[in-house]
């Protein structure tokens, strides 16, 4: 498709462990943004089609997941008054075509402050999504620069979305940083239809941790707090400001962040530390593992300018810096 300046944006890509895949983006139609997908199946790119039939208004924040033999699901935002709505639309084994978008969220809020979605879909057509809501912009009980807002979770079993009831925050009543591309919250999805969750949220002392959950089909594990308190025998009293997650099959888990560092801290500079999670069957699957620096960097961190430390996962226990 293109080269066309109607093309706004990549939403993402997806590829499933049997290599079937595909793409979703933003483009023009009549003036309006609207969401197009792409499958790659046997090879081979198919032709791109619109997923959000019949939607009059803006859509945004497209993302994509990919099961096996070519199985899509898409999520994205349709505006529409003071609270947007998330829809869906999957692509089924065998199907030219996506099914009609159906709603997951009649209530998301206003898309423009930041909804962020991010899903994950296992071989076996099992997905999970996670977006977020912001119920107020400035709000006096924080700190300047934070909202306040919901984490929401909502399941596919393959064929219909489920909501997991109320939002997975630690406390609705605390805080989190402004939403940005690097602090969005992530989900990943295992083989038994289960997935971590994890978000970044203000603790009681207004300080930027990361935070996750283990998701179940019809309930949800108790929030862990991920980036540590303490560090070295030292208060950690500066923020955790980004963050990466990765799954395995079995709900093995790994979460890397970059930790800020604090007057009269352990470190000067920022670090890359990591965390792990067994899998499922493991008795210590109910918490994470005390962090440990995987930046090469020595006791003080790495020689490079604060900003410049940029996280990812592959696999459920690598971490590149």
């Amino acid at each position: 498709d293109g080269p066309s300046s109607a093309i706004r944006e990549l939403g993402g890509s997806a590829i499933s462990s049997d290599g079937s895949g595909g793409l979703v983006y933003r483009k023009d139609v009549d003036g309006r943004p609207h969401i197009f997908a792409a499958q790659f199946i046997d090879g081979r790119w198919l032709p791109a089609q619109q997923v959000d039939v019949g939607q009059r208004f803006e859509s945004s924040w497209p993302v994509i997941g990919a099961g096996n033999d070519g199985r899509l699901v898409v999520v994205w935002v349709q505006e529409f008054g003071a609270s947007d709505r998330l829809f869906s639309a999957t692509l089924q084994p065998g199907s030219r075509r996506f099914e009609a978008p159906v709603p997951l969220d009649l209530f998301a809020g206003d898309s423009a402050l930041g909804t962020y979605p991010a899903i994950s879909m296992a071989a076996g057509g099992q997905a999970y999504v996670v977006y977020r809501v912001v119920t107020e912009s400035s709000p006096t009980s924080a700190p300047p620069g934070n909202v306040l807002g919901e984490y929401r979770v909502a399941r596919y079993n393959g064929q219909l979305w489920s909501s997991l009831g109320g939002p997975i925050n630690r406390s609705l009543a605390s805080a989190q940083p402004t939403p940005n591309a690097r602090n969005r919250p992530q989900i990943g999805a295992d083989q038994l239809g289960n997935a971590v969750v994890a978000w970044q949220e203000l603790d009681d002392e207004f300080i930027p941790r990361i935070f996750a959950r283990r998701v179940f089909a019809s309930a949800t594990g108790i929030a862990l707090q991920v980036s540590p308190r303490s560090l070295d025998g030292k208060i950690v009293r500066a923020g955790a400001d980004e963050f990466a997650l990765a799954v395995g099959r079995s709900g093995e888990s790994a979460i890397a962040w970059r930790q800020l560092p604090a007057d009269n801290g352990a470190f000067t500079r920022p670090r890359v530390l990591l965390s792990l999670s067994p899998d499922v069957y493991s008795a210590e699957a109910i918490g994470f593992g005390a962090p440990r620096a995987v930046d090469g960097g020595g006791s003080n961190g790495p020689e490079a300018r604060p900003g410049s430390i940029f996280t990812s996962i592959v696999g459920a226990a690598t971490m590149t810096s």
